[in-house]
């Protein structure tokens, strides 16, 4: 009976010390996967750094399949390539029209046609005392003035000229009351031309004081409403160089003035003339010519 119950004693006591052995096994188990846990994933710690990075990098490598120099060109080195294709194409190709070659500019008709002492009319006929001469012009016919026609007045520019403003006829005014006259033309009188009752509505026959300075210029008024000595003494006093009046009637113009600068007289329809041209061109010159 007691053997036996030492029997038991000695079975239970084997089975205690197995269930323990069976339960501390797991609990050294778990323990040790913990471990792995907060080594890999720790950032403290630099060897489980290490090992993620080196998981990264293998992964990457054996999805690529392929080594960074073997991976194939991108989008924009094949447009580089187009483009630099493009651009040797272009520089290939023949000169563009810039290269067409560029018109002597050293010289021009015009001004040759001045240097040969003519001047550029816009009609094929020379006016009288002029003549037509072999030099270019940009337009119309060159003609040199050849004869003599007596006084008178000549649009000098600018040209072309129309030809009916060449040689206009042309008297000087006989002595006044005071009977000193006005200066005699010996020679050519050229000037910009300023036409006052283009300016100076009110005052287109010059019988009022210039508002305008008229220095070194040649003026033109219309006869009437006061008398030519007037028209003359107006026109000095602003500092014209010299006066042309234009009749206020068809017909020749005659007339007697005192005054101190060259004053010439010319018909209507050529005065009316002059004021058009210089309308469309204020930079309008013109001669008086002996």
């Amino acid at each position: 009976m007691r053997t036996m119950f030492v029997v038991l004693l000695a079975l239970a006591l084997l089975g205690v010390a197995a269930c323990e052995n069976t339960v501390k096994r797991p609990t050294n188990d778990n323990s040790a996967v913990g471990t792995d846990a907060d080594t890999g994933g720790g950032n403290d710690t630099g060897g489980g750094t290490d090992t993620s990075e080196t998981n990264d990098e293998t992964t990457i490598s054996d999805t690529d399949g392929s080594t960074p120099d073997e991976v194939p060109p991108s989008d924009s080195d094949e447009i580089t390539t187009s483009d630099e294709e493009i651009s040797d194409e272009y520089s290939e190709e023949e000169p563009s029209d810039d290269t067409t070659p560029i018109p002597d500019e050293e010289t021009i008709p015009l001004d040759q046609c001045n240097a040969d002492g003519g001047i550029c009319v816009d009609d094929a006929v020379c006016p009288p005392a002029y003549t037509p001469i072999n030099s270019p012009c940009t337009a119309g016919t060159c003609c040199i003035f050849t004869g003599s026609s007596g006084l008178r007045v000549d649009v000098i520019k600018p040209q072309p000229i129309p030809a009916h403003l060449l040689s206009i006829p042309a008297v000087v005014p006989q002595p006044g009351s005071s009977g000193t006259g006005t200066p005699p033309i010996m020679g050519d009188i050229a000037a910009p031309l300023l036409a006052i009752g283009l300016i100076e509505t009110e005052n287109g026959d010059g019988c009022d004081p210039f508002k305008t300075d008229a220095t070194g210029f040649i003026v033109i008024v219309q006869r009437g409403n006061c008398t030519f000595s007037q028209k003359i003494n107006n026109a000095a006093k602003a500092g014209a160089i010299a006066l042309i009046i234009y009749n206020n009637a068809p017909g020749p113009m005659g007339m007697n003035a005192d005054g101190v600068i060259p004053t010439v007289g010319i018909e209507q329809t050529a005065g009316q003339a002059i004021l058009g041209f210089t309308k469309d061109h204020p930079d309008i010159a013109v001669a008086i010519r002996p």
